[in-house]
């Protein structure tokens, strides 16, 4: 068995092997520590996120701003705020940009490229889900094609003779 000598000590492979593996370890242990530390701290900050969201509701619903009458308003405003504690809320963004792309993906190739423009909040919206619907309009300019001929070419060729009767009938 092969034990080098490092600054004048004897040192055997097997007590490297064994401070070799405690480093390893205690490595593990302060990335998990952080990372534990780190999604506390998430938690907290959407903890806060989701009791602004309660609160601003909640506002809404004691003011009348809301489609609902006030009673269930708050009811859907605390069940928001637990379903939101137990994290059962997800990113709705996310589920709305899905949900765009899969409207969208029906389309033809030109037709799916100005939907997802529509969709990422080009052009205009009018309407709302409480009228019957939300109406997108993006209105893409399309430039004429540069051989048109001019008008000097044009008299050329359209033929300048008054048809008679006589002649349509022929």
């Amino acid at each position: 068995m092969y034990t080098p000598i490092i600054a004048g000590r004897v040192r055997s492979a097997s007590t490297e092997f064994s401070q070799h593996k405690i480093l390893k370890i205690s490595h593990l242990v302060f990335f998990f520590a952080l990372a534990i530390t780190a999604m506390h701290a998430h938690s907290q900050e959407s903890q806060g996120a989701a009791e602004a969201r309660y609160q601003t509701d909640r506002r809404n619903c004691l003011n009348g701003h809301t489609d609902e009458d006030q009673k269930t308003c708050l009811k859907e405003a605390g069940a928001a705020l637990e379903a939101s504690r137990r994290g059962q809320l997800n990113d709705s963004n996310a589920q709305y940009n899905k949900d765009a792309t899969l409207r969208c993906q029906a389309l033809s190739a030109d037709d799916r490229d100005a939907c997802m423009r529509r969709m990422q909040g080009e052009g205009s919206v009018s309407g709302s889900a409480a009228s019957g619907g939300i109406y997108r309009e993006l209105v893409t300019p399309i430039p004429a094609p540069r051989d048109i001929p001019s008008s000097s070419d044009a008299d050329k060729k359209v033929d300048s003779r008054i048809l008679t009767p006589e002649d349509v009938s022929k």
